[in-house]
């Protein structure tokens, strides 16, 4: 499975303070003092708050679909990873990523309302602005890590196409499962060492 791997709350926030910086710096200056204050203020809200709601609508949206999964990768994932927990964490990142951009909104609208003598409470503003957003991406720190938790897990699952007949070869080591597979396939098996295979059993 293709899924999004997401950083470190903290070093998701570096990354979205770093390209609102970047992407300011590029703006050309402007004489009008507060034109200049107000265009660079509200880049630096809009890609910041954009890039942490992008980067969290890639992860949730991009997470199997329960529903819309096929019975057999519905039953493996509920195998494999803690659904309960993770769908928890999905919507905890969901709720979070909404009122992100609703604060953006609300900073770049403050930032427009802003008098010709009031480009000083431009930078304000966006100071504000990036201790709402620290908070709220700190807050999701175990529902990153859950999410990621899940995600390595499931991107590790096995490609299998559920609509094609399967047929499963089972039985101990070293009985003939991959001589019978030869005979139905003419592709070579591929082997793994298993450590339990080679486990002890202890004595009773």
């Amino acid at each position: 499975m293709n899924l999004v791997i997401l950083p470190k709350s903290n070093e998701l926030l570096d990354i979205a303070f770093r390209k609102a910086r970047k992407e300011s710096a590029m703006l050309k200056s402007q004489r009008n003092r507060i034109k200049d204050a107000k265009g660079k203020s509200i880049r630096r809200i809009e890609v910041s708050g954009n890039y942490v709601a992008e980067t969290l609508r890639k992860a949730v949206e991009g997470f199997p679909s329960m529903r819309e999964t096929s019975p057999f990768y519905s039953e493996l994932i509920t195998a494999t990873i803690d659904v309960g927990k993770t769908l928890k964490a999905l919507g905890h990142m969901t709720a979070e990523r909404r009122i992100i951009l609703r604060l953006k909104g609300q900073a770049i609208g403050r930032i427009k309302g802003l008098e010709k003598t009031e480009a000083k409470k431009a930078a304000g503003i966006v100071r504000e602005y990036y201790g709402r957003l620290s908070n709220l991406v700190k807050k999701l720190v175990k529902s990153i890590e859950t999410y990621n938790q899940a995600a390595r897990t499931l991107k590790e699952l096995p490609k299998i196409k559920p609509g094609l007949p399967t047929a499963i070869i089972a039985g101990c080591p070293n009985t003939g499962k991959s001589t019978i597979l030869g005979k139905a396939d003419q592709k070579q098996a591929k082997g793994c060492f298993v450590s339990f295979y080679n486990t002890k059993a202890p004595n009773r």
